[in-house]
């Protein structure tokens, strides 16, 4: 558990530089897009927070106090950081989602996929409330079905999400692209796939190991380093419009709207709308 304490502060810093990032190559994005980042990074910091006062509770606290039977319970912000998380998931989820809707009108087939979003929200509920009803860790065993139901839902979401902006570029690609353009709708596919695999991944990495070992902390690890990824996955596809701006100017005329992840977004001096 403190392995995954350690890699989700490391991504966490990722997640404060990003940001960073944004504000400063981006001034002029939409303010819905700036209070968005805003919000995922406070969400961001009060799950690290909440993580800090676990392993602060756990290390220090009961080390001092010699409370054995504490140590073998969830305390409250050990739970909590369940919500920030995701929360922080299902937003991401809702901005992709979006983007497509965005990208093809004729594929609002996808906004079937919020209902099992918000499947997913209600089940997570569920499993707060049972958590603080049941914090020993050894009632873990009585839970298995919702969060194997849960990390079911996100992985088919993600995994539908990225399918279906790889099938939107390669569908609306002309046939006689150039190698440089060509290239820059690969790189475009390839961050789609790369990241709803990587999520998918982690999620059925996340199940697999609570179903196989609930008595074990190695499953609250993993989900300590999951949802900083859907946090940086965001703040990744944001950002990557610098360097794919740069690309696209090197004579390259793209084609209309439909190619850019980002259609409201403004972006001065460049081909991408």
């Amino acid at each position: 558990m403190l392995n995954g304490f350690t890699v989700s502060l490391m991504l966490y810093g990722v997640t404060c530089c990003q940001t960073i990032q944004y504000y400063r190559f981006f001034p002029a994005d939409r303010r819905s897009f700036k209070l968005l980042v805003a919000f995922i990074w406070l969400l961001d910091t009060a799950q690290q927070a909440l993580l800090t006062q676990a392993f602060w509770y756990y290390l220090i606290v009961l080390r001092y106090t010699k409370d054995t039977e504490a140590a073998y319970q969830a305390n409250w912000s050990l739970i909590g950081q369940v919500a920030p998380t995701e929360i922080c998931a299902m937003i991401v989820e809702c901005f992709f989602i979006s983007r497509i809707c965005i990208l093809d009108a004729r594929r609002r087939r996808i906004l079937l996929l919020l209902i099992p979003l918000t499947f997913s929200f209600f089940i997570f509920i569920v499993y707060i409330v049972k958590c603080y009803k049941l914090p020993d860790f050894v009632s873990a065993t009585r839970m298995q079905w919702l969060v194997g139901m849960l990390g079911s839902l996100r992985a088919v979401i993600d995994l539908t999400i990225a399918g279906a902006m790889c099938h939107i570029l390669y569908s609306h690609c002309p046939s006689d692209l150039t190698q440089r353009f060509s290239s820059l709708v690969k790189i475009l596919m390839h961050y789609a796939l790369t990241t709803g695999l990587f999520t998918s991944v982690l999620e059925t990495l996340y199940v697999v190991v609570y179903l196989a070992m609930p008595s074990n902390m190695i499953y609250i690890a993993i989900y300590f380093v999951h949802g900083k990824i859907y946090v940086n996955s965001l703040l990744a596809a944001l950002n990557s419009r610098k360097s794919l701006r740069a690309l696209a100017e090197q004579d390259i005329e793209l084609q209309p709207v439909r190619f850019s992840l980002f259609q409201d977004v403004n972006l001065p001096h460049s081909h991408i709308h």
